[in-house]
């Protein structure tokens, strides 16, 4: 399966279940963003999703607390200002 033309916004997705579902959109070749509230935790899962994208896309790695109505809204705009998109919508879980 390719989903190349996907564009994929996971969040929790620095740790746990929701880490584990960009990895895998990461393999089936989608553009990811991966958000969590730790810069570290995020650009390390940023860094196994490009290394792991058959495509090495670089993936767009926010910093930001979801339960927050402000940093929500940042990362949609940031998602579409970079990607010029939003097609899926997943929740992980910390």
């Amino acid at each position: 399966m390719n989903l190349a033309s996907l564009v994929v916004l996971v969040t929790g997705s620095s740790s746990g279940i929701g880490e584990g579902i960009v990895k895998l959109f990461s393999i089936l070749g989608a553009k990811v963003v991966v958000t969590g509230r730790t810069p570290e935790k995020v650009k390390r899962v940023a860094k196994v999703c490009k290394r792991l994208s058959p495509y090495k896309l670089k993936p767009l790695e926010v910093v930001a607390d979801l339960t927050k109505s402000d940093d929500l809204n940042r990362v949609i705009a940031e998602t579409v200002k970079t990607f010029g998109r939003l097609d899926v919508l997943g929740f992980g879980h910390n």
